[in-house]
């Protein structure tokens, strides 16, 4: 496998569990606890024939150390978007070859793949 699908693939995984959380930005919580909220989403349901009604949702992932929960809201979606982009572009200047390596190193990370 090159090192250019790597980082593909890296950018891949991160666009991919970016759309699927909730968006972002995420703020920490100390309200009953550490708490990871993210922004008041309103979301249309629509329910024939009957008028579009908003229903108010709000995600929030519990943690009980608050350094854990610092980190967990300043990775909210956005950042993986710009990691995701900047690993592409990488990819599209490497040309297959590892001339950044701390790109490569934040993809294997991401993958969970070690080092060759």
């Amino acid at each position: 496998m090159s090192d250019v699908t790597i980082l593909r693939r890296a950018a891949s995984a991160l666009r991919e569990r970016a759309g699927n959380a909730t968006p972002g930005p995420w703020e920490r919580s100390t309200h009953y606890g550490y708490k990871i909220v993210s922004q008041t989403l309103t979301v249309g349901h629509v329910n024939p024939p009957e008028p579009i009604r908003p229903a108010r949702l709000r995600a929030v992932i519990e943690s009980t150390n608050a350094a854990n929960a610092e980190y967990i809201a300043m990775m909210h979606p956005p950042v993986a978007l710009a990691l995701a982009d900047w690993l592409d572009d990488e990819a599209a200047r490497g040309l297959g070859r590892p001339d950044n390596v701390a790109a490569y190193a934040v993809a294997r990370a991401l993958l969970r793949e070690a080092c060759e």
